[in-house]
This record gives structure tokens, sequence and C-alpha cells, in this order.
């Protein structure tokens, strides 16, 4: 079934909490951070991310993650419509195929594949969470201690 951009218009990101994270999922995501502007402009509008954050990543962090994205939608772009629905079927041939089609290595193919199974597992585990779990979790984020960039790695963003 082809999808419509009228489909992609009506794209709702509390859906990925109601059913399985797919590849296309994160895509719709990607594309709509890129709607929203430079990453760098994007990140000064979260909460704990902006600021003192962002003064201690490298100079040239926002372009390596900027660059990082626009591979994984070469690759995405790449894939068929089963493997975007079942990232799980993309073995090492597939993998070699994807890399070849979309200009890549499969080394970046594979971390693709990976940064989609850690944000599958982040939305499971947002989709067990009671309302005290999310409220807690939120306090985190608003800045009494580590905030959103410890919550992330240590300021390691979520593509980077």
């Amino acid at each position: 079934m082809q999808e419509t951009q009228e489909e992609d218009d009506d794209w709702d990101p509390e859906q990925m909490l109601q059913g399985e994270f797919t590849l296309k999922d994160m895509k719709k995501q990607m594309d709509a951070m890129n709607r929203m502007g430079p990453l760098d402009q994007v990140m000064d509008m979260i909460p704990g991310m902006g600021g003192g954050m962002m003064d201690q990543l490298p100079d040239d962090a926002m372009d390596v993650t900027q660059d990082r994205m626009r591979k994984f939608e070469r690759i995405m772009d790449s894939m068929t419509d089963e493997e975007l629905e079942n990232p799980r079927v993309v073995g090492q041939s597939r993998t070699e195929r994807i890399a070849r089609g979309s200009g890549t290595d499969e080394e970046t193919v594979r971390q693709l594949l990976e940064q989609h199974s850690m944000m599958e597992r982040t939305i499971d585990q947002f989709q067990g969470m009671g309302e005290g779990d999310m409220q807690r979790m939120m306090k985190k984020m608003g800045g009494d201690g580590g905030g959103l960039g410890d919550m992330m790695g240590g300021g390691k963003g979520p593509f980077g």
C-alpha cells in the first residue's frame, strides 16, 4: 500500500507510542525535525539542551549530526517497504545492497539499524510508563540535576 503525502502530513508523534516503531516512523520523525530548521536551533528549543549544553559540544557536532541524518535518510530511501516496516529482515546481503544503493558503507547501514533499535527500546519503555513515571521523568528533564543531556548519554545526541 502506497502512502500518500496527505498521510505523511497527518502523522502524529503520539502514534509511535500506540504501536510498533518502524523505520518509516523514524524517517517521518527525522523529516519533521528537518522541517523545524537547522538542528542547533531545534536543540535550543528543547528544555535542558540549549545554551550551556550546546556550549559543551564540539563546534562541528551539529554538522556531523546533520550529515549523519542525511546519510540515514539516503539509506532509508534505498530500502524496500518490507525493510522499512520490519528492519529485522535486513541481513548481510540486504545490508550490502542498501549500502550500494545509498552510496554509503555497510557500517553506516548497521548504525542506522542500531539507532532504530535503541529508539524502539526507548519507546517501549515509554509505553510501559504510568502517569507518575512520566511526571518523574519530566521533572528530571526540567533541570533538577542532569537534565536531558545526561539522559541521552552525557550530551551525545540521538544521532551521534
